[in-house]
Parts: structure tokens; C-alpha cells; sequence
């Protein structure tokens, strides 16, 4: 999701309501009630890289995956012979401190997300070349506050069954009012995707998705899309590549592509890190350059863990 301009506010609040509270318990109560073995085995967190999985938590199990994240844009207009003639006019540094995200079984097939982060932007930009004055200063400061809770389902669609891919269904709304001012949403926002994944080969895998998202200020979504191929290297580490895209509006198509490790240290406990860039330098020559070209960041890197709490609602 393209993050809102960090120099059209000021003040951070952290508004988290305590009306969390009731629903989750509601949540949890219902979870036990509905608890099989079924799934109990299965643990494939959500994290790391862009693409959604297709497993679904087993019912009754509790997953909390947590990480950082670091992202970094800048963007330097060139002239129509490719020169830098005008210097870099925006960069930022995004930290998520930490992005997490709390994946609860309902029943088989169904489970519950709750996800938010802590985010720190660090940003800089000329205000001659965005706001058309002459001779201004190089702007520049820091955001930080908790960024909007998204509360959501997944459902498995379909199982494997030869040249059928196993897929899912994924559904989030992010929520107004439970964010810090910098980075809080006009309107409730959908996130809507589908994710299939194939086994190629003995311990080879190809997975893709394909979605859309809105930002909570602006009526048209953000469209997404991403495939990951990812091997087991031994029986604790895999290994996984990625290739991304994103595409809002009239804007240029943003690409980008990762890779990452995930180390299976116990039976209900994996570590994860992951790195990757943008491809391309979109609209650098435009007069007119698209805010999410501006923001689409040149180089991510990140780590997490992921824990499984197979007995935690009780056998």
C-alpha cells in the first residue's frame, strides 16, 4: 500500500481502542468451540515476502508472526538524454518496529487475522521541485506512530489434486481511528486476494497471488499481484525467490524482486530473512512524476520469527 505523504502532518497519537478487547475474546471463545485435530501438523507462517500462502491455520491453534522491516526511496528526475541534471529531490527511510500479525483458527478451513505495525519514517524533499517555489530549503523529519489494524479471514478455496493448484481466499478491512494520526485512513479499507500454490517436484513449490487494496482515502484500489518459488534446502532451511508487481491507477507498473531464508529451529518456531530491490526506475523522465513512483523503494530488507502455539486454546 502506498504510504500517505509524510509532510502533510504533524502530531502522532495512538488512539488504540479497548473495544478490541471484547471482540477478540469473542473470537477465541468461538475458536475453542470449534477446535478439530484436523491441520494440527501444518505450520506455514504468512511471513516473509509478498505472497500469500495457501495453508490455513488448524483449528483451535494460535500463529503470532512478527518482524522488522527496513525500506528505502529515492528519486532523482532525469532529463530526456538519461542526465541527472536536477539532483535527488525525495528520499525516505521506513522502519516497521515491528509488523505483526495474529492468525487464530476458527474452524477447518477458516481462520481469523488481526495485523498492525509500528512504523518510523525518516523523510527528506525539495519543496522547489514539489511545490514550485524557488531558492526553499531541503525539507526534511520524522513520523513515527502505530499504523492502521486490519482485521480479516482467510479460506481454503480448493486442495491439490494434480494440475489443480491449492488455493485460498484472503479478506481484510483495515479500520479508521485505530492508528496514529500521521498514519490513520478516512474510510474503512478492503484488501481482497486469491493465492494458489503448486508442488512442482519433492521439495520444490511455486505459489502466486493476485489482489486488490485500498488505501482509505482514494476510491480507485491498488492492484497487486506476486509468484514465489521456494525449495527446501535441508530439513530445517528453505530457501525462496520472488517477483513482485503493483500498479495504481494510470501509474507506471512498479516491480520488484527478493529472496529470502526460513529456518525451522523447532517443531512450533521459525526465524526468517529476507532482501530484495525495485526493478526499473519508473517515470524518472516524466515531468510529472506519480507519488507511488516517487515512493517505490529502491532496496527492502527484513527479519522475523513466527511462532505456533498449537495447544494454547486447549486440547
Amino acid at each position: 500500500m502506498t504510504p500517505d505523504l509524510p509532510f502533510r502532518a504533524s502530531a502522532v497519537r495512538t488512539i488504540l481502542s479497548a473495544s478490541i478487547l471484547p471482540v477478540f475474546s469473542a473470537i477465541l471463545l468461538l475458536a475453542v468451540t470449534q477446535r478439530t485435530a484436523a491441520q494440527q501438523d501444518i505450520f506455514v507462517p504468512e511471513r516473509p515476502g509478498q505472497t500469500w500462502g495457501t495453508e490455513v491455520v488448524a483449528p483451535g491453534t494460535v500463529h503470532f508472526e512478527a518482524g522488522i522491516l527496513m525500506q528505502r526511496a529515492a528519486f532523482t528526475p532525469e532529463s530526456e538524454d538519461g542526465s541527472l541534471s536536477g539532483g535527488e529531490v525525495y528520499r525516505n527511510t521506513t522502519w516497521q518496529l515491528p509488523a505483526m500479525m495474529l492468525r487464530i483458527g476458527l474452524a477447518q478451513h477458516v481462520e481469523v487475522r488481526l495485523a498492525t505495525k509500528y512504523m518510523r519514517l525518516n523523510w527528506r524533499y525539495d519543496p522547489n521541485y514539489f511545490d514550485g517555489t524557488t531558492g526553499a530549503a531541503m525539507q526534511e523529519g520524522q513520523n513515527s506512530g502505530v499504523d492502521v489494524l486490519s482485521i480479516g479471514l482467510k479460506t481454503t478455496i480448493s486442495q491439490e489434486k494434480g494440475w489443480i493448484p491449492q488455493s485460498a481466499f484472503i479478506g481484510s478491512l483495515a479500520l479508521p481511528s485505530f492508528a496514529s494520526a500521521i498514519y490513520d485512513i478516512s474510510q474503512p479499507a478492503p484488501d481482497l486476494a486469491l493465492s494458489f500454490s503448486h508442488t512442482l517436484a519433492k521439495d520444490l513449490y511455486f505459489g502466486y497471488c493476485a489482489g486488490l487494496s485500498w488505501d482509505g482515502y482514494n476510491p480507485g484500489p491498488l492492484r497487486y499481484a506476486s509468484m514465489m518459488l521456494s525449495f527446501d534446502l535441508d530439513e530445517r532451511m528453505d530457501l525462496f525467490v520472488e517477483y513482485g508487481l503493483e500498479a495504481y491507477r494510470h501509474s507506471p507498473v512498479l516491480h520488484s524482486a527478493d529472496a529470502g531464508l526460513v529456518f525451522t529451529a523447532s517443531q512450533n518456531l521459525k526465524i526468517d530473512a529476507w532482501a530484495g530491490f525495485g526493478l526499473g526506475d519508473p517515470d524518472a523522465t516524466s515531468a510529472a512524476p506519480r507519488l507511488t513512483s516517487i515512493y517505490r523503494p529502491d532496496v527492502f530488507f527484513g527479519a522475523g520469527a513466527s511462532l505456533r502455539f498449537p495447544s494454547l486454546l486447549g486440547e
